[in-house]
């Protein structure tokens, strides 16, 4: 659909407060927003409701903007989108960052640590790419993510390949 300036740049100042990030850095946002919507099953009204609920989450582990774009671009292409992207999103951070008996048991079940999935540790890419060699389950997920964050975590270790796709087409933004 189509969204006038006025709400755009709104959406766009939302997302980088939340992220902490200065305005001088207006124009890198606004293209990875870009870059996220031309390039997903999202737009920018669903990219922002979804960084509404996660992006706080997000930027308390240090995960950076076009990080969490990529995510809800995955996410958004398997019909996840607005608020149930950013919601299951913020689970993940959340899972991943508070040790739970349920959490702890499952991953070492999957040989992994609670340290090697942390992403304020190794970042989301990585600790995605370890669930996912990991062979995660279903059931596994829902003991880590609970039942919210399971399913978003699902789609984002199946969805990799177009994970790492759209966070490139980022990376060489200009601006």
């Amino acid at each position: 659909g189509t969204i006038d300036l006025a709400r755009a740049a709104d959406i766009s100042s939302n997302i980088m407060s939340a992220f902490g990030v200065d305005a001088s850095k207006t124009t890198g946002v606004i293209n990875d927003m870009v870059t996220t919507v031309n390039n997903a099953n999202t737009d920018v009204q669903q990219l922002g409701d979804a960084m509404k609920y996660v992006g706080a989450a997000a930027a308390a582990s240090g995960i950076t903007i076009p990080t969490v774009s990529a995510a809800i671009g995955v996410l958004s292409n398997a019909g996840m989108q607005g608020a149930m992207a950013g919601t299951g999103l913020r689970q993940v951070f959340i899972r991943l960052t508070n040790v739970t008996r349920a959490s702890e048991d499952a991953l070492r079940g999957m040989g992994l640590s609670m340290d090697q999935v942390n992403p304020q540790k190794v970042g989301l890419t990585e600790a995605i790419h370890r669930l996912s060699e990991a062979g995660m389950t279903g059931a596994e997920a829902i003991k880590i993510f609970g039942a919210r964050g399971a399913v978003a975590a699902l789609i984002l270790a199946a969805g990799l390949d177009k994970y790492h796709e759209l966070k490139d087409a980022m990376d060489n933004n200009e601006g």
